[in-house]
């Protein structure tokens, strides 16, 4: 959903040098996060406490980028 994007967008924004949120597509929510091997905890911390859930899609744990999906 575009909005539940561009919530998210904001959120990892607003921790400078996180990520990066880049989507894929707005129609079924689906972007893409990129940031280093550092910051793979705490973006995986700030998914699982979103007020909305999400679902990472072929997270591999020392790889990103790593698909999500803003479900409804």
């Amino acid at each position: 959903m575009p909005q539940r994007i561009d919530l998210l967008t904001k959120i990892i924004e607003a921790y400078d040098h996180l990520g990066v949120v880049s989507t894929i597509d707005s129609g079924s929510g689906l972007v893409i996060i990129r940031g280093s091997e550092d910051t793979i905890p705490e973006i995986k911390e700030i998914l699982n406490n979103l007020p909305f859930p999400v679902e990472v899609l072929n997270l591999d744990e020392t790889i990103l980028p790593a698909p999500v999906k803003a479900r409804e």
